[in-house]
């Protein structure tokens, strides 16, 4: 759903993976075998209320079509 929408630029997080030195998510999520997601944010996208509006309704219909 969210790839669809041309007027964004999504991709892999680069030019690092994402993988290393993630404390949080190593500590309280891996160690636990708990599943999780993590979302980064253009900060200049969110940074009105109507940008953080669009991108709570993007996120939202994100993770609706997920779970």
């Amino acid at each position: 759903m969210v790839r669809q929408n041309t007027s964004l630029t999504i991709g892999d997080n680069e030019p690092y993976s994402g993988k290393a030195l993630n404390y949080t998510m190593d500590r309280h999520a891996e160690a636990r075998g708990l599943p999780y997601l993590t979302l980064e944010f253009r900060q200049d996208l969110i940074n009105t209320p109507e940008g953080v509006a669009s991108f709570a309704a993007l996120t939202q219909a994100m993770l609706m079509d997920i779970l």
